[in-house]
């Protein structure tokens, strides 16, 4: 027992150690195709400005396009499009296929955008910020569906991108954390530990009084 507890301010540092872990970002290369499955893990992509457009082709497991998906950064506004979803008929008079996001992005020159997807849907957020939660069912057009449900992507490729500086393969966005959240786990679990030392000292220091 009382080793457990002299252990306690060494977890307590190791609490904020755990989420120091390093991303390695890797250079953008236009062109490039990436290795990443949508569906189990997340792309990261860092930008520095503020009226560019990240553009990627989605493919699938035979390297074989799928459709495209671009965000559009025309400050102060931020649209997205996603091939055979967003488009709307030409019979429309809002013809057009961007939509906007549901909140604008951080005024942040640096940005670090995590896209990823379910079977059901597409999920954006930029600086931790929730932008985009594209449900496929809910789609203008009804092949979206069937072009998108279920485990699809297995690669995708920055082409015509005027803003990606680096990307980086990360956890399936769906079950991340938030900032906030974590934060006040941490803070909590390094104070209920603290309290356990006190408590455990002045017990030691009654028993040799």
């Amino acid at each position: 027992m009382i080793l457990v507890f002299l252990l306690i301010p060494s977890c307590i540092a190791n609490i904020d150690d755990a989420s120091n872990t390093e991303r390695v970002w890797i250079p953008v290369q236009l062109e490039e195709i990436v290795s990443v499955n949508l569906e189990s893990t997340s792309l990261l992509i860092k930008t520095n400005g503020t009226n560019d457009t990240i553009k990627l082709r989605m493919l699938d497991q035979s390297q074989e396009k799928l459709a495209m998906m671009v965000i559009k950064l025309v400050s102060p506004t931020c649209e997205y499009a996603i091939g055979s979803c967003t488009q709307r008929d030409a019979a429309d008079d809002s013809s057009g296929w961007w939509e906007s996001t549901s909140v604008q992005p951080p005024v942040d020159t640096d940005k670090t955008w995590n896209i990823s997807k379910t079977s059901e849907e597409f999920i954006i957020s930029c600086n931790e910020v929730l932008l985009v939660r594209y449900i496929l069912s809910e789609a203008r057009k009804t092949e979206c569906s069937d072009k998108w449900s279920g485990d699809k992507v297995e690669y995708v490729q920055f082409t015509g991108d005027t803003t990606s500086n680096f990307y980086h393969i990360g956890d399936v966005q769906s079950t991340e954390v938030p900032k906030e959240e974590l934060a006040t786990v941490k803070s909590l679990g390094k104070s209920i530990a603290w309290c356990m030392y006190i408590l455990w000292s002045v017990q030691v220091c009654k028993g040799s009084a």
